[in-house]
């Protein structure tokens, strides 16, 4: 299942024009400006305990549009994303900022990091991408590299009133899970959940910022 779902990653994220595709997204003022400052408020919440200087990845790190939050918070960065285009885009945008120790076109099941070689980890819009049986796959090798906190970001709270539609459907997606259902989920794949932040109405929140470490 991992060597299909890398397969299917690949032929999206690699395919000619999409790293411009998704780019121009997040050029909007609602999702470029106003939800964008609203995830950053709860990154800086979430990670509160990371002290500048620490060396955080930023995987997947897309066009770059998390690695300016955390080179602004005076982290050093390394992106990784299995797109070589995406990749070129967020060293244009990081380009002469201090900070960024390098690039890595990787996916998040092999990492060409040593153990325990980061200080922390931020995903940002990746785990609603990932089958349920490869998710922990992921989990276990984030852990492996890390030696402090995880701010793994969700989009799964199954009571999020932006979901309600599809359950009301009966067309719930897998990757929706209870905090619960969530805390059991990294706690196989090797994490154990400290803290979770919310952002907007903490109980039906869309994106949960959970700050985890190595179990």
């Amino acid at each position: 299942m991992a060597e299909a779902w890398q397969q299917r990653s690949n032929e999206r994220f690699r395919r000619e024009g999409y790293a411009e595709y998704y780019e121009g997204r997040y050029r909007s003022f609602l999702k470029g400006t106003l939800k964008h400052r609203m995830r950053c408020a709860v990154l800086r919440r979430a990670f509160r305990e990371v002290p500048p200087g620490s060396l955080v990845l930023d995987i997947p790190c897309g066009t770059g549009r998390f690695t300016g939050f955390l080179l602004s918070r005076g982290y050093r960065v390394v992106g990784a994303d299995i797109a070589p285009e995406m990749i070129r885009i967020a060293q244009g945008k990081a380009g002469g900022i201090p900070g960024v120790l390098g690039w890595a076109a990787a996916d998040a099941t092999r990492m060409p990091l040593p153990d325990k070689s980061v200080d922390s980890v931020l995903t940002m819009r990746l785990f609603h991408l990932i089958p349920k049986d490869v998710r922990p796959l992921v989990y276990r090798e984030l852990a492996r590299v890390c030696r402090g906190p995880l701010v793994l970001c969700f989009n799964c709270n199954k009571w999020a009133l932006k979901h309600l539609g599809k359950r009301l459907r009966g067309k719930t997606p897998e990757y929706l899970m209870t905090r619960k259902e969530l805390a059991r989920e990294l706690l196989g794949g090797g994490l154990r959940v400290e803290r979770i932040h919310t952002k907007g109405f903490g109980p039906f929140s869309t994106l949960w910022a959970v700050v985890c470490r190595p179990a």
